[in-house]
């Protein structure tokens, strides 16, 4: 397995002044296991299928990639913590762009639980009570932004597309309009 590694957010002395308690007990929590991010994510998946065998299908069969995307994830959220307009829109894409992998609402109280169980596995006498309960709501507002989101987009979650043609054209485009000229063009067809 290669090593996961924690992009470690920047820490001052003092937290800053919008950041909440509960940002501020989730981003110095987050600092001391980052050392030990490749064993937390081991550790989430192998709960997560324990708990909820059924979910292994959701994901790849080699886990190498997904692990770094889910180190990225929570590096990406435990960063913006105290940025709020940058961390709503990023979990509510993540929320839509999980539609397509048939992520429904019964899955996020078990990824939490998965989640959860991992840090506390690592964190050792830092997982006080808490840093639990901070966590535990950091969790749900990512959990409920994600599900929200997801549930209030009504376009396909992924569609079917097959190549039908390829064209040679040249494209132009600016903000309003596309002009094809010459080139190779490929048509695809969809379905929905």
């Amino acid at each position: 397995m290669s090593e996961v590694r924690a992009r470690v957010p920047r820490q001052t002395s003092a937290p800053h002044p919008s950041m909440n308690r509960n940002a501020e007990l989730v981003r110095s929590s987050y600092v001391a296991v980052a050392p030990r991010l490749d064993k937390i994510i081991a550790r989430f998946y192998a709960v997560l299928f324990a708990t909820a065998p059924s979910v292994r299908s959701m994901f790849p069969i080699n886990m190498q990639s997904q692990r770094g995307r889910l180190a990225r994830v929570l590096n990406h959220v435990v960063g913006a913590l105290d940025r709020p307009e940058d961390l709503a829109p990023f979990l509510a894409q993540l929320g839509r762009d999980h539609r397509k992998f048939a992520v429904a609402d019964e899955h996020y109280p078990v990824f939490g639980h998965a989640l959860l169980t991992a840090l506390a596995s690592e964190a050792g006498e830092l997982w006080t009570e808490e840093v639990a309960n901070a966590w535990a709501q950091t969790y749900q507002f990512m959990a409920e932004t994600m599900a929200a989101a997801a549930r209030a987009e009504t376009t396909p979650a992924s569609w079917v597309g097959e190549i039908i043609e390829h064209r040679k054209a040249l494209v132009l485009t600016n903000s309003t309009s596309v002009f094809v000229l010459s080139g190779e063009l490929t048509v695809l067809s969809s379905t929905f």
